[in-house]
């Protein structure tokens, strides 16, 4: 156990000693160690901002407030919530172990429906995404540009935002996409088309910082966090990063697509995850049947 007092202001140490926490003892993925160092780090903020001076000042309390002021300035689902959640309870029951400060029993996940949205039509799709396309407005700034080329990313390879925010240029090919860091700790490789490399391309003529292993970068020039890049993506398609991972594999097995060559290109471990999309009826089954008398 750590025996120095822990202050808020000393929090750098503090969030040096909790990264190599994850790293060596826990072992975690880059995803996964990105999204509890992005969190412990909003929570240190949160406690500075608002007078908390030594972390024995806080309870359970203080992080449900955490969480209420993280949903009242991202508009966050409950899912993504719930991953909030899981990084909170993972640094108070490190706060715990090392510092002697218990916060009791570990905060409640929100309850959500595991089912996919209503998904619209590839027409509406393609029409929303000429519609928002930055090459047609003159007024278009480079966060546009931005934010564009991530949902053509999204769309095209069924990746998840965190993925989308950890890849570099390196990882990306011709008619390919390498992912090092998704969620089960794997690399996968995911084809990609034309869209995803015009639209990068001009993304990275217009950022007006340099693009070297970091790809995607924020207004004051830090990496792009997956929680900011689903923020901006509602704001400017009226649609979490989530709904076009949604969509491209629904748009894929409406049109016939395996389903478990849809599971390689998501990442799952599990069919039973991509099991959500066996409702999805593929457009020449539709039809087919309209070979039935009764059709």
């Amino acid at each position: 156990m750590i025996s120095a007092d822990l202050y808020v202001k000393n929090k750098h140490t503090l969030l040096n000693h909790y990264n190599n926490h994850l790293t060596v003892i826990k072992n975690y993925s880059k995803i996964t160690k990105n999204l509890y160092n992005n969190t412990a780090d909003g929570f240190m903020y949160f406690l500075k901002i608002n007078d908390y001076y030594h972390i024995r000042q806080i309870n359970k309390n203080t992080f449900h407030r955490y969480i209420k002021y993280i949903r009242q300035k991202s508009e966050i689902s409950n899912r993504s919530t719930n991953m909030i959640i899981a990084a909170l309870n993972n640094f108070a029951e490190y706060l715990c172990k090392e510092y002697n400060a218990c916060f009791l029993s570990k905060l409640k996940q929100l309850k959500y429906l595991s089912k996919i949205p209503n998904i619209m039509d590839e027409k509406d799709m393609l029409l929303l995404l000429k519609q928002k396309n930055p090459e047609y407005d003159k007024t278009a700034t480079w966060i546009n540009y931005r934010d564009y080329a991530i949902c053509i990313l999204l769309y095209s390879t069924g990746m998840r935002a965190s993925e989308a925010m950890s890849i570099s240029l390196s990882d990306i090919g011709s008619d390919w996409i390498r992912i090092e860091d998704s969620k089960n700790n794997k690399t996968r490789v995911v084809p990609t088309n034309i869209h995803v490399h015009i639209s990068i391309n001009n993304y990275r003529e217009q950022c007006p910082f340099v693009i070297y292993n970091t790809l995607w970068f924020s207004n004051n020039g830090k990496k792009l966090t997956s929680i900011a890049a689903t923020v901006a993506l509602r704001r400017t398609f009226g649609y979490a990063a989530h709904y076009f991972r949604h969509a491209f594999a629904s748009h894929l097995v409406i049109n016939g697509c395996d389903l478990l060559v849809v599971k390689e290109f998501l990442g799952h471990s599990s069919i039973i995850t991509t099991s959500i999309y066996v409702h999805i009826k593929p457009r020449h089954l539709l039809e087919a049947v309209k070979c039935h008398p009764l059709y």
